[in-house]
C-alpha cells in the first residue's frame, strides 16, 4: 500500500470502527431499555429516555409499527441481523400493538403462544439437567 492512500484507508477504517460501535451501544442498550429490572440505579440510569443515542430511539420508534426488517438498515454488514432484534424485542415482552393487530400475525397468535410455551418447557428442562459451574468443572478436572 502506498503511503499516499493511508489517509483514505484510515478515514474507511475509522468510519467503519464507528459504526460497528454505534451498533454494538445500541444492541446492548436495547436490553437495558426494555428490561423490566429497577433494583439499582445502574440499570434504571440507562432506561432513561436521555441515555439512548438517536439511532435507538429511531428503531424504536420504527419497530412500533413493524418489526426489524432485512432493509432498514444501509450497512451492509450489520453485526446483528433483524432476527437477533426480533429475539432480543419478543424476549424481552417488546409489544408493539401493530405488530399483534395485523391479520397473519393475529392468525398466528395462538400458534407463536404454543411455540413460546414449548420452548419455556424446553428451557425449563435442560436447565434442571445442567451442571452448575463448580460442579462441571470439578468434573472438567477428574
Amino acid at each position: 500500500r502506498s503511503p499516499s492512500a493511508m489517509p483514505v484507508l484510515a478515514k474507511r477504517f475509522n468510519q467503519l470502527t464507528n459504526e460497528r460501535w454505534r451498533e454494538i451501544i445500541d444492541f446492548i442498550k436495547l436490553h437495558y431499555v426494555l428490561s423490566d429490572r429497577i433494583d439499582s440505579a445502574y440499570w434504571r440510569a440507562h432506561q432513561q429516555h436521555e441515555s439512548w443515542t438517536d439511532s435507538l430511539s429511531e428503531a424504536l420508534q420504527l419497530w412500533q409499527s413493524q418489526p426489524p426488517g432485512l432493509y432498514e438498515s444501509s450497512n451492509r454488514q450489520e453485526l446483528f441481523s433483524s432476527a437477533s432484534k426480533q429475539y432480543v424485542l419478543f424476549g424481552m415482552g417488546f409489544r408493539a400493538e401493530q405488530w399483534q393487530s395485523c391479520g397473519r400475525l393475529a392468525l398466528q397468535q395462538p400458534l407463536i403462544e404454543r411455540f413460546r410455551r414449548e420452548v419455556q418447557q424446553q428451557v425449563n428442562r435442560v436447565n434442571t439437567q445442567l451442571l452448575t459451574n463448580r460442579e462441571y468443572l470439578q468434573k472438567l478436572r477428574k
